[in-house]
C-alpha cells in the first residue's frame, strides 16, 4: 500500500515544483529598478538587449540557455550610451534563474561570480500589441522633435528611450 501511495503522489511532487519558463525564453519585457528606471528586455533566441530609461543606455548579451530556466548572458556589449560601469569591470558572465511564474510577471535571480553579486528582480512580459514603435504616434506626444530624438513608449507608462 506505500508503494501505491508513493507511486500515485511522485509524479504530483514533481509538477508542484517544477515551472515552465518556455515562453520566457523569448519576448519583451519590463523591469521597474530600485532607482524608479524602467529597462526594457528584447529577448531573442541568441541575444538579450536592455535599454535603461534613466540614463538612455542600451546593451547587448550573448544568452545561452542551460537548462529549461537558467540561462547566461555573456559578452556584454554597450551598443548606445554612457556606461557608468568601470571599463576595468569583468562582468563577463552573469548567471541567471527563473525562480517564480505567476502570470505575466516572472522572479529571475542574477549572479556574478566574480563579484560575489546576487540580486533578484520581476520581469513583465509585455504583449507586443500594445507596445508603440514611436512616442509620436501617441497624439499627445507628436510635437517632439524627429530630427535629434526617436522616443519609445510602453503601453500606458510612458517610458521616454533616447536613440540615434
Amino acid at each position: 500500500m506505500k508503494k501505491l501511495l508513493i507511486l500515485i503522489f511522485m509524479p504530483m511532487l514533481s509538477l508542484a515544483g517544477g515551472i515552465d519558463c518556455k515562453d520566457l525564453k523569448e519576448g519583451i519585457f519590463k523591469l521597474e529598478s530600485v532607482d524608479s528606471s524602467v529597462h526594457v528586455i528584447v529577448r531573442t533566441k541568441d541575444k538579450q538587449r536592455e535599454s535603461v530609461s534613466k540614463t538612455g543606455l542600451e546593451s547587448e548579451f550573448d544568452i545561452i540557455w542551460t537548462s529549461d530556466c537558467t540561462f547566461l548572458l555573456l559578452n556584454r556589449r554597450v551598443i548606445w550610451g554612457r556606461d557608468d560601469l568601470p571599463p576595468d569591470a569583468n562582468i563577463d558572465t552573469l548567471y541567471n534563474e527563473i525562480t517564480y511564474i505567476k502570470g505575466d510577471k516572472h522572479t529571475v535571480i542574477s549572479t556574478l561570480k566574480t563579484f560575489n553579486f546576487k540580486v533578484e528582480a520581476i520581469l513583465i512580459k509585455l504583449d507586443p500589441k500594445l507596445l508603440y514603435s514611436d512616442i509620436r504616434d501617441i497624439k499627445k506626444f507628436s510635437y517632439l522633435d524627429e530630427d535629434n530624438y526617436s522616443w519609445r513608449a510602453l503601453g500606458h507608462d510612458y517610458s521616454a528611450l533616447a536613440q540615434r
